[in-house]
C-alpha cells in the first residue's frame, strides 16, 4: 500500500548512492569551511513507519532516498528519482548481513516480509538537523559516524539519506545559509549472516533511557564535528529546563502552515511565533 507523502518538484537528482557496512565505516577529517554563521538548533525526532497508519517502507524509503521501489513482484511502488533536495543517500549495515542488506529495494522487501501482523511497524526513522555551519560532505561524514555507532550497538540496518533544508524560513524570508537535515531509517530487527532475526525491543517507548541516550550521542558527535570544521558553535539536546533558560516553549507550525507562510499566507500560528519574536 502506498505511502501518502509531500509533492516535490520533478528536477533529476543526481546524488551518488554508497553501500556502506559497519567494518568499513571511514572516519575522515573535516576540513574547515566557511559559511555565514547561525546558531545551530538541536532536533533530534524519532517516528515509526507503521502499516496501522497506512504507511509502507518501500515507499517511505524510495521518497527520503530520491530512488524508484518495486515490490517483491517486481510492481512499481514508487518513483522518486526526479525529487529535488536528497543530496546523499547510502546504507549502513553490521559486517555480518547477508549481501542484500546492501541493496536498499531489496533490504525493504525483506524488512517489511519480516513482520507479519497487520499493525507491524515496519521501520524507525531518526531525524535530525545537521548543525549549521557543515557543508554537505561533512553532514556526510557526521551522518555515517552517529549511523555506526547505532548499528555497533543494535546490530541493525540504516539507510541514510541527506536532504537540503528549505531556503526559506517559517516566515517566509530566505535564509542566508544552506541547512540540510538528516533521515536516518532503521529497520525494526536484529541482522546477522542468516537475515533479519528479534526486534530491537529495547527502542519501543519514545521515554526509554535509550532514546535519550541517543539524542545526547548526537549532540555529542554533531559537536565534535563542529569542533573539527573550526566552528565554535555547539548544540545541546538539554531541555531549556535542565540548562536554567527562562524561554517559553513554542509549538511547531507543522507542514501545512509553514508551506501557508512561506507563501506569504499568514495564519493564527504564526501570529503566537510572531507575538514570541517581535520583528517577524
Amino acid at each position: 500500500m502506498k505511502q501518502s507523502e509531500p509533492k516535490k518538484g520533478r528536477a533529476k537528482s543526481s546524488h551518488p548512492e554508497r553501500r556502506v557496512h559497519l567494518s568499513k565505516v571511514e572516519h575522515l577529517p573535516i576540513q574547515p569551511v566557511c559559511h555565514p554563521q547561525k546558531d545551530p538548533i538541536f532536533r533530534f525526532s524519532i517516528t515509526v513507519i507503521a502499516r496501522a497508519a497506512r504507511q509502507c517502507v518501500l515507499h517511505s524509503a524510495a521518497y527520503r532516498s530520491g530512488c524508484k521501489m518495486l515490490g517483491e513482484d517486481g510492481s512499481l511502488i514508487a518513483d522518486y528519482t526526479r525529487r529535488r533536495g536528497v543530496i546523499h543517500s547510502e546504507i549502513v549495515s553490521p559486517a555480518q548481513r547477508p549481501d542484500w542488506a546492501l541493496v536498499r529495494n531489496t533490504l525493504w522487501i525483506e524488512a517489511a516480509k519480516a513482520e507479519s501482523r497487520r499493525n507491524s511497524i515496519e521501520a524507525r526513522e531518526f531525524q535530525a538537523a545537521i548543525p549549521a555551519g557543515l557543508s554537505a560532505d561533512q553532514a556526510q561524514i557526521l551522518a555515517r559516524e552517529f549511523a555506526a555507532q547505532m548499528v555497533e550497538k543494535h546490530r541493525f540496518v540504516i539507510d541514510i539519506s541527506i536532504h537540503k533544508d528549505n531556503r526559506k524560513a517559517w516566515d517566509g524570508e530566505y535564509k542566508n545559509f544552506e541547512g540540510y537535515h538528516v533521515h536516518f531509517l532503521a529497520t525494526t530487527r536484529r541482522i546477522t549472516d542468516a537475515g533479519f532475526r528479534e526486534k530491537t525491543r529495547e527502542l519501543d517507548v519514545k521515554s526509554s533511557g535509550l532514546v535519550r541516550y541517543w539524542r545526547e550521542q548526537w549532540a555529542n558527535t554533531a559537536n565534535a564535528a563542529l569542533a573539527r570544521s573550526g566552528s565554535l558553535n555547539r548544540i545541546d539536546h538539554r531541555s531549556h529546563k535542565d540548562r536554567m533558560i527562562d524561554r517559553k516553549p513554542t509549538t511547531p507550525l507543522g507542514p501545512k502552515f509553514t508551506a501557508l507562510e512561506r507563501r506569504g499566507i499568514k495564519t493564527s500560528r504564526g501570529d503566537v511565533l510572531r507575538q514570541l519574536n517581535p520583528g517577524k
